[in-house]
């Protein structure tokens, strides 16, 4: 089976099905070729085709393998293999499954777009999958170093949502075993019921990763101690305040009373008798 050439500049033709006349894709030349019906080209010459391509990619010579699957496209435009594999002919991926480890945003190659025109579904769905998932692994991955729990956590969450991608669920145990190791820190050096606090929000959040439960029940526990020891504080307090208070209060009275009766004495000196009187019923338990 004849392979057409633009006579201008070289480049396949892609060859649409039921005509006799195409247009170069690449220098706009258009030319009358013999009748073709894709449906009648020959399976095998494609498969051969494909094959060498796909040897090309394994072997990294791009530029070949872009060739083999180009010649592909010319005799059957609807090819989703050739167009996966100048997909990764492009992205320099000898193998589908290199695309996953691909560092970059393909979504708007032109390769990518007629993958999912005619590629089958299988591929269609892990190309899409990829493509969505490497944006949200590098904004996780740029939090893994951090020491804010806070971004650590969040991490976390955006390495659940792609689970199986490269190694998120590596880096997501890493996310985890930091915020476990920060969380014993704090119960270890806290003296505070904020700071157990604190350590204890962080055990519930990690529930079942180690022992972050029993941990959790341990800041619990020293919690509960410290709201023990300050209620009974408390009323230590209350009540020797009172007993303070009381004390003062008759210290005052007993001061009163005996400066009442100092006066009295003086008016008993100076023979008034009845204002002394009355001094003395004032002051009569003194």
């Amino acid at each position: 089976m004849a392979i057409f050439k633009c006579p201008m500049c070289n480049a396949p033709l892609q060859i649409k099905e039921k005509t006799n006349i195409c247009k170069c894709e690449y220098c706009g030349t258009e030319q009358t070729i013999p009748f073709i019906d894709i449906k009648n080209i020959s399976f095998v010459e494609i498969e051969s085709l494909l094959e060498k391509g796909y040897i090309f990619l394994e072997e990294k010579d791009w530029k070949n393998a872009n060739k083999y699957f180009d010649q592909v496209i010319a005799l059957d435009s609807e090819n989703g293999e050739a167009y996966l594999g100048n997909l990764l002919a492009s992205l320099k991926c000898s193998t589908l499954d290199d695309v996953e480890y691909y560092d970059g945003d393909f979504s708007k190659s032109k390769n990518y777009k007629k993958v999912l025109q005619y590629a089958d579904n299988q591929i269609k769905k892990k190309l899409m999958y990829w493509v969505k998932a490497y944006p949200i692994y590098i904004y996780a991955n740029s939090m893994v170093k951090s020491n804010d729990i806070g971004e650590l956590f969040s991490a976390i969450q955006e390495f659940q949502n792609i689970n199986d991608y490269r190694n998120a669920e590596i880096l997501k145990e890493e996310c985890l075993e930091k915020i476990y190791v920060k969380a014993k820190i704090f119960l270890k050096n806290s003296k505070s019921f904020i700071a157990l606090q604190k350590a204890e929000k962080i055990f519930l959040k990690i529930s079942g990763y180690k022992d972050a439960d029993i941990l959790q029940k341990k800041c619990h526990e020293k919690m509960k101690a410290i709201k023990t020891r300050f209620v009974m504080t408390t009323w230590v307090m209350l009540i020797i305040g009172i007993i303070i208070i009381t004390n003062v209060i008759n210290n005052i009275h007993q001061n009163n009373l005996s400066e009442n009766y100092n006066k009295a004495v003086q008016l008993m000196q100076k023979e008034e008798y009845y204002e002394a009187l009355k001094l003395f019923e004032e002051s009569e338990n003194f």
